[in-house]
C-alpha cells in the first residue's frame, strides 16, 4: 500500500526519534539508530529481490516489506538500546568513550548475538511450511535479524560510536540562560516589594 510507505513509515520514524531523543538525551544517537535499522531493512530487501525475484523468478508477497519493517524496527531498537545504555553507564563513571564502547560490546555482545540467533531460528521454522508466502516471510525475517544482530549491532554501530565519541551524547542546553534571567527579574521584583513595604512603615 503506497499510503503506508508514504505516510505511516515517516510518521512512525519521527515518533520513534522523539521518544528516543527524550529517553537517551542525545541528538545524534537516535538518528544513528534509525539509520542503521533502515540499512538492515534495505540490505535485506535487496538480497530478497536478488534471490527470489531475479534469480528464482518468484513473486514477492506485497506485505513482506511491512512485516520486515515492523519486526526489525522493534528488534533493532531493543538490541541498540541495550548496547548504548551499557556504554553510557561506563561513560558516566568517567571511563573514556573508546574503553566504554569496548566494555559494552564485550558484556552485551554475547546476549545480543544469542537473542538474534534465537529469533532468527524461530523465524526460520516458517521455511518448513508448504505455503510460499510463509516461506518468504520466514526467510526474510530470519535473514534480517541475522544481519542486524551479527553485523550491524556488533560491528557497524560500535565503529560509528568510536568515530563520534562525545557526540554520541550531545544534547544542546537550550534553556541554560533562562533561569538566570528569571532569577534576576525575581530578585528585582522582591527588592521593589521590600522598598514599598518599608516606605509604608
Amino acid at each position: 500500500d503506497k499510503d503506508f510507505f508514504n505516510y505511516m513509515i515517516p510518521f512512525a520514524l519521527i515518533g520513534i526519534y522523539i521518544v528516543l531523543l527524550l529517553a537517551l538525551r542525545s541528538i545524534f544517537t537516535p538518528l544513528r539508530l534509525i539509520l542503521t535499522i533502515l540499512m538492515s531493512i534495505s540490505w535485506t530487501l535487496g538480497i530478497i529481490v536478488l534471490l527470489l525475484q531475479i534469480h528464482f523468478s518468484l513473486p514477492i508477497y506485497w506485505a513482506l516489506p511491512i512485516f520486515l519493517f515492523m519486526s526489525i524496527i522493534g528488534l533493532g531498537i531493543d538490541y541498540d538500546i541495550f548496547l548504548v545504555t551499557r556504554t553510557k553507564e561506563e561513560v558516566t563513571k568517567g571511563i573514556p568513550d573508546e574503553e566504554a564502547i569496548v566494555t559494552s560490546v564485550e558484556t552485551t555482545g554475547t546476549a545480543i548475538t544469542i537473542c538474534g540467533m534465537i529469533m532468527a531460528s524461530a523465524f526460520a521454522t516458517l521455511l518448513i511450511s508448504s505455503v510460499l508466502m510463509l516461506k518468504e516471510i520466514g526467510f526474510t525475517l530470519s535473514l534480517a535479524v541475522t544481519l542486524d544482530a551479527f553485523i550491524v549491532r556488533i560491528l557497524l554501530v560500535p565503529s560509528i560510536m568510536m568515530l563520534m565519541k562525545k557526540w554520541n551524547w550531545w544534547l544542546p542546553k537550550l534553556t541554560s540562560s533562562h533561569p538566570k534571567i528569571w532569577e534576576h527579574k525575581n530578585n528585582t521584583y522582591n527588592k521593589k516589594i521590600i522598598l514599598c513595604w518599608r516606605r509604608r512603615r
